[in-house]
């Protein structure tokens, strides 16, 4: 199974934010939604869809929220997130807004931590030069490699 993600990368099943019920201006399909700006969701809608829509209904809710009303009227799924008004949903949207769900309570945010103070800087590294030595035998072993690469030329 997929976990839907926002831009930011967050998921959306846990993150506050309003579903929405929108539903064209002289009636039809109704689409059941997850936004965290529904106002602007509807605004990019509308831009793609021929009928003049309108938001019925938007209440506090998260991504799960969502899927549990999507699980509740498959029956009424007539495509994607769009549904046939039939009354259970048309219900349901009444009593959403006779008596709207209470906000989510949010944890507080940590308090930042500023960085220190002085940061730390690892000591400068130099590097000693290597004074080679060749004992008499190595220096005879290069003498005839080279003889032998001279040869080789």
């Amino acid at each position: 199974m997929s976990v839907p993600w926002t831009m930011e990368g967050v998921s959306t099943l846990t993150t506050p934010g309003f579903v929405y019920f929108i539903q064209g201006v002289a009636g039809g399909l109704i689409k059941i939604g997850w936004a965290t700006k529904p106002e602007v969701r509807l605004a990019g809608m509308q831009s793609h869809c021929p009928v003049r829509l309108r938001i019925l209904l938007t209440i506090h809710g998260t991504g799960k929220d969502e899927r549990e009303l999507h699980k509740r009227f498959a029956g009424a799924r007539r495509h994607g997130e769009w549904f046939e008004p039939v009354e259970e949903l048309l219900g349901c949207i009444e009593r959403f807004r006779e008596s709207p769900p209470e906000p989510p309570t949010l944890p507080p945010k940590p308090p930042k931590i500023s960085p220190p103070v002085e940061s730390y800087r690892p000591p400068k590294r130099t590097i000693e030069p290597v004074d080679w030595h060749l004992t008499p035998e190595e220096e005879a072993r290069v003498e005839r490699l080279r003889d032998v690469v001279r040869v080789l030329e």
